[in-house]
C-alpha cells in the first residue's frame, strides 16, 4: 500500500502537470473523487446512525468528555440517583431508589444499592435554601427534596457532600436518572418477578406501572414493607446488569435515547463546571449565561403525580422579541377512582371523593427577561423573586383536582432566543407566531 501525505500529492501533481503525463494526472482525479465519494458516503451513514441513536449537535459535544466520564483514564465512582415520576421536577423526580457503582470504561460495578429510607437526612441541603431565599416552603434537610431547586451543579455537589458525610466514602460524580431507563436496562437481562398475587411480571411496561403504581395497592398502609420490597427488587435489577455485555448496541441506544430526551443528569467536578459543557442539558447549570427557561412542578400534598397529572409545556415567540410560556396540567383521574390508602390520605380535602393536588410550578427566567405578565385560574396564586444575577423565579401554586385541566400563561420580555428545558423532554426551540393569545395588560 501507497501512503502519500499531503506535500506528497502536490509534488506528484506538479510534477505530472511539468511532464503531461495525463494518465496519471486522470488517475489522481479518479482517486479523488473515489475518495469524496466514500467520504460522502461514510458521512452519510454516521449521520444514520446519529438519528438511530437519537443523538443531535448538543450530545455530539460530549464526545470529548467521555473517556474521563466513563473511567477510561481511572475507575470513577458515582452516587446514582433513580428518580421517579411522582413530581415533575425540572431535575428529576423523586429520589426512590439510589446505586453506587464504579466504572473503568469497560465494566460496570455495583457497590451499594439502597431506597430513600437508608439515605439519612442532612443539613447539607440547607445551602440550596441559603442560596435561592424565598423559594423554598420550610427547611428541608431531605434527600427526597433536595433537587427541588433545578441547579444542576449545586445539587450534584450536595449530593456528594451528603453521601461522603453518610458513609465516609468520597465519589467522583452523581447522576440523577429516571426509573424507566433502570427498568429498560433490567429487561434487556431478562429480569421478572412475582407480584403479590404471583402473576409474573417480565415486561416493561408491567414492570414500570407496577414499580410505579401498582405496589402502592398491593401494600397502600405497609410503608416499610414496600420500600423493603422495591430495595429487594433495585437490587435484583442493578446486580443483574452484569447479563447485559451482549446487548451493546441497544444499551448504547437506551443511553442515547435518554440523553436526547434530558432524561439524566450528571453532575462531575471538572466537567461540569466547563464552559464548554455547562450549558449542555447533561451537564446544565444555573449560573452560567445561558438562553434556557427551565420548568419543574412539584408535589406539595405529599401524594403521587403519576396516579393521574399529565404536564404540557409550551413556548411560543411573538412579535417585538416578546414571549409567551404556557403550562397545562391535566388531571385524568375521575371523581370516583378508587385511590390506595396512601396516596388518599394524603389529598387535599375535596367535596367529592378523588385526587386534590396542591401543586407548585417553578419556572426560572434567563437574565435579560422582565417581570411576566400572568394568566391563570382563579384561585392559584402567583410570584416573581428577582435573584441578584439577574435571572427570574416565577412560582404558581395551586389545587389539581380530579378530571380537571388547567392553564397558565406568561407573557414576557426576553432574550432573542429562548430555548424550554424540562425533565423528560428535549429542549425544544420557541414556535413563532406573528400574534399571541395574551392580554398585555
Amino acid at each position: 500500500m501507497l501512503i502519500t501525505t499531503g506535500q506528497d500529492i502536490a509534488f506528484l501533481t506538479f510534477t505530472c502537470q511539468r511532464s503531461k503525463v495525463t494518465p496519471v494526472k486522470r488517475g489522481w482525479k479518479i482517486a479523488i473523487r473515489a475518495l469524496a465519494s466514500l467520504l460522502i458516503v461514510l458521512l452519510a451513514f454516521m449521520a444514520l446512525a446519529l438519528n438511530w441513536l437519537g443523538l443531535g449537535t448538543n450530545e455530539l459535544k460530549l464526545l470529548p468528555a467521555l473517556p474521563n466520564v466513563l473511567g477510561c483514564t481511572q475507575p470513577q465512582k458515582y452516587f446514582v440517583a433513580f428518580t421517579s415520576s411522582s413530581e415533575a421536577r425540572a431535575l428529576g423526580g423523586l429520589i426512590g431508589q439510589y446505586a453506587v457503582v464504579e466504572t473503568d470504561c469497560t465494566s460496570l460495578k455495583v457497590l451499594d444499592v439502597g431506597t430513600n429510607l437508608q439515605l439519612k437526612d442532612s443539613n447539607v441541603f440547607l445551602q440550596a435554601q441559603k442560596k435561592y431565599p424565598d423559594i423554598f416552603l420550610g427547611k428541608n434537610t431531605e434527600w427526597v427534596n433536595s433537587n427541588l431547586f433545578p441547579d444542576g451543579q449545586l445539587i450534584g455537589s450536595m449530593w456528594l457532600e451528603a453521601y461522603y458525610k453518610q458513609s465516609g466514602q468520597q465519589l467522583d460524580g452523581a447522576i440523577a436518572v429516571d426509573l424507566p431507563l433502570l427498568v429498560d436496562l433490567a429487561v434487556l437481562s431478562s429480569f421478572s418477578f412475582k407480584d403479590k398475587a404471583g402473576d409474573l411480571l417480565s415486561n416493561r411496561s408491567d414492570i414500570l406501572n407496577y414499580l410505579l403504581n401498582g405496589i402502592y395497592f398491593d401494600y397502600p398502609v405497609d410503608n416499610f414493607k414496600r420500600k423493603s420490597i422495591q430495595l429487594e427488587l433495585s437490587r435484583q435489577m442493578i446486580n443483574s446488569f452484569s447479563q447485559i455485555a451482549a446487548n451493546k448496541k441497544k444499551v448504547l441506544k437506551l443511553f442515547s435515547q435518554t440523553i436526547a430526551e434530558n432524561r439524566i443528569f450528571i453532575y462531575k467536578p471538572g466537567i461540569s463546571d466547563s464552559g464548554l459543557y455547562r450549558a449542555n442539558s447533561l451537564f446544565y447549570n444555573l449560573d452560567s449565561p445561558s438562553d434556557l427557561l427551565f420548568v419543574g412542578a412539584n408535589n406539595l400534598s405529599g401524594s403521587k403525580f403519576d396516579f393521574y397529572n399529565t404536564f404540557d409545556y409550551q413556548l411560543t415567540r411573538c412579535k417585538d422579541d416578546s414571549f409567551q410560556f404556557t403550562i397545562d396540567i391535566s388531571n385524568t383521574a375521575s371523581p370516583g377512582t378508587n385511590f390506595p390508602d396512601y396516596v388518599n390520605r394524603r389529598l387535599e380535602d375535596n367535596p367529592t371523593k378523588g385526587a386534590g393536588t396542591l401543586t407548585q410550578v417553578l419556572a426560572i427566567l434567563p437574565r435579560g427577561s422582565s417581570i411576566p405578565i400572568w394568566k391563570g385560574p382563579s384561585d392559584w396564586s402567583a410570584e416573581t423573586l428577582e435573584l441578584g444575577d439577574g435571572r427570574i423565579v416565577v412560582t404558581l401554586v395551586g389545587t389539581v383536582q380530579a378530571g380537571r385541566s388547567y392553564s397558565n400563561s406568561f407573557f414576557l420580555q426576553g432574550p432573542k432566543s429562548l430555548k424550554l428545558l424540562t425533565w423528560g423532554q428535549k429542549i425544544r426551540p420557541h414556535a413563532s407566531s406573528m400574534r399571541c393569545e395574551f392580554p398585555v395588560k
